[in-house]
């Protein structure tokens, strides 16, 4: 930081040099001295600029490269190639870290919810899940990045309306730029609409379906996903919160997957639902006995997550007097 420092005044001084040497050159006659001066003060001052470009955009790819064949020198006889392309990848050339990475899971109750017992209908085992994923992305480059923001549901499970899976809210916000926020969702207006585009898609008969809403664009794989996606530019070493809102059916007893697509810092999973359902929480990574389970529906993993890991919850209820006990499926989201 010191270095850098030095090198920016040291090109502020170039550039203030050269806007001294064009005025002294206009306090002479029309000379050759005169024409080389008035050069002279146009060159410092154009060099300046060139430098400083180039240097905002060039050193950090420097000191990436650098701290990237130091590591390799040193790991490349112990790590397979294969599995060091990864890792150069996906973390060390990452532009972003995720922190306090939150899912709150509550699986709704057939008896105080019509459209819960809507979905128990559609067949043995089958409940309604309200979720909210909320992380906080940092940028950790020395300049601004398109940011892409994205959520998927498994779209196997519908209501003959096709008003679920669907997302209901998202908001994107950055505290240095609120006029550049996200905020979907935020009234009724907002939500009906929002959920609406959701629906034409579901009800769509074509295989791939997109379709817009304000800045998202949405995909629908026909029974299989519903995605969302969006870009948000993120400012150097500056923070964003994504938060986004998802109802979707699910399976119990069952498996349901999320992943993580950057490095994480850290994991919490939060459970509510019925008394009658029991949740397990399985943490995809190398230290999965590290999580911390101090209540019967919290979990939290204070270790890096590598894209790809994430958590396993099962989902288990018990049965009811004379009902069959259903196979267990898996689902994934993202």
């Amino acid at each position: 930081m010191y270095h850098r420092q030095k090198t920016h005044l040291a090109l502020l001084s170039t550039a203030l040099f050269g806007v001294c040497t064009i005025f002294w050159a206009d306090t002479m006659k029309e000379t050759t001295f005169w024409i080389l001066i008035r050069d002279l003060g146009i060159a410092l001052i154009v060099s300046a600029f060139v430098t400083f470009a180039v240097e905002l955009n060039a050193s950090a790819r420097l000191r990436l490269e650098v701290a990237v064949d130091v590591l390799q020198a040193a790991y490349q006889h112990v790590v397979p190639p294969v599995i060091w392309s990864q890792v150069t990848a996906s973390i060390l050339r990452s532009d972003v870290i995720c922190r306090d990475w939150q899912l709150d899971i509550e699986v709704r109750s057939p008896e105080s919810d019509t459209i819960a017992k809507k979905f128990e209908q559609l067949g043995t085992g089958i409940h309604l899940v309200h979720y909210v994923a909320d992380r906080i992305i940092e940028n950790i480059n020395e300049r601004p990045i398109n940011y892409d923001v994205f959520g998927t549901l498994d779209a196997d499970l519908c209501l003959p309306e096709q008003t679920i899976p669907r997302f209901t809210s998202l908001d994107v916000t950055w505290p240095g730029n609120p006029s550049n926020d996200i905020h979907i969702g935020d009234s009724e207006e907002s939500k009906r609409a929002f959920v609406q585009i959701q629906t034409d898609l579901l009800s769509n008969e074509n295989t791939t379906w997109k379709g817009t809403f304000d800045r998202i664009t949405f995909t629908h794989d026909q029974n299989v996903e519903l995605k969302f996606a969006t870009s948000y530019r993120i400012p150097a070493y500056e923070t964003v919160r994504i938060r986004y809102e998802a109802w979707r059916g699910i399976r119990a007893p069952g498996l349901f997957v999320y992943t993580v697509g950057v490095p994480a810092d850290s994991l919490t999973i939060r459970m509510f639902g019925p008394d009658d359902f029991e949740f397990n929480v399985l943490a995809l990574h190398p230290d999965a006995e590290q999580i911390e389970h101090p209540t019967a529906r919290y979990w939290r993993l204070n270790k890096g997550l590598l894209p790809g890991q994430g958590v396993q919850i099962g989902f288990a209820r018990k049965p009811r007097r004379g009902e069959a006990k259903p196979d267990q499926t898996l689902e994934a989201d993202a």
